[in-house]
């Protein structure tokens, strides 16, 4: 676009946009976020503010809401950004985004309690939303309440059906901080059953090897080389890395061509990809 491609331009382009009184969302919009880069603040305000006089679209306002807090957090004016959160929370209480960024706020200045208690008021209403359920795990995870979020993931249904791959990734690293490896394996042998998870397969091809069920690792490190394919980048081949090493010893001393010719194929991909990285 004209203001990614040639800042300056774009700036005098939407200044003469604005002396000729143009109210137009997007035009707004961009001279604000160039006015910020000019580091002109006050004009950017003004910008952010004229576009909620001009506009009475519901997405629209909420993008406008959202990006004059993060002005005023930029700012440090934590005062004038919570005003705002808690007009986009009175004027749109349906949507869930004004409570995201009171959450935000909250957290930024480590008020856990008052997220607690907002969280509480509103789970009637946001409790499937994701973002909400999300926002929440942080939340105990900040205020270092481990069991209660381990609790919420384990016994709260919504957890696991709306967002189960963030809250089995969160209960793998709990476990993991805890050097709890029993459960820690479970966690991950969970998450790959329940998401298809391609860290979490990388990880149980690693198990596998220890327990020195090869056959399987290499069985995994195929499933994560098919997840991977079409972008061939790291984990694609880590996991041909893995198989090559799962599958030499499976062979173990033993003969078998096809298996030979695969391990030799890999090695050739895995040593020309991981020496183009040094």
């Amino acid at each position: 676009t004209l203001f990614q491609s040639d800042f300056e331009q774009a700036a005098l382009y939407y200044e003469k946009a604005e002396k000729e009184a143009y109210e137009n969302y997007g035009i707004l919009l961009n001279l604000a976020a160039a006015k910020e880069q000019q580091e002109k603040w006050q004009e950017a305000e003004a910008c952010y503010l004229k576009i909620l006089e001009c506009t009475e679209d519901e997405v629209e306002r909420i993008h406008v809401f959202t990006a004059l807090v993060l002005h005023y957090r930029k700012r440090n004016m934590y005062l004038k950004a919570q005003r705002i959160v808690n007009q986009l929370i009175e004027e749109i209480p349906h949507q869930y985004q004004g409570h995201h960024l009171y959450f935000l706020m909250k957290q930024e200045r480590s008020h856990f309690e008052e997220i607690s208690i907002h969280m509480e008021e509103i789970r009637e209403e946001f409790g499937g939303n994701p973002q909400f359920l999300i926002d929440e795990l942080a939340a105990l995870e900040l205020a270092g309440k481990e069991e209660a979020l381990l609790e919420r993931i384990n016994n709260h249904p919504a957890v696991m059906e709306v967002i189960p791959e963030v809250a089995l990734r969160k209960k793998v690293e709990l476990y993991a901080n805890r050097k709890d490896m029993e459960k820690t394996t479970e966690a991950i042998w969970e998450l790959l059953r329940r998401t298809g998870d391609v860290d979490a397969a990388i990880s149980a091809i690693m198990i596998e090897m220890l327990n020195k069920n090869h056959k399987r690792a290499a069985d995994l490190a195929n499933y994560v080389m098919e997840q991977e394919r079409e972008v061939r980048q790291e984990r694609f081949y880590i996991a041909m890395y893995l198989q090559m090493n799962a599958l030499t010893l499976y062979l173990d001393g033993k003969k078998d061509e096809k298996i030979e010719e695969l391990i030799k194929k890999e090695k050739e991909f895995t040593d020309a990809f991981f020496h183009g990285q040094e």
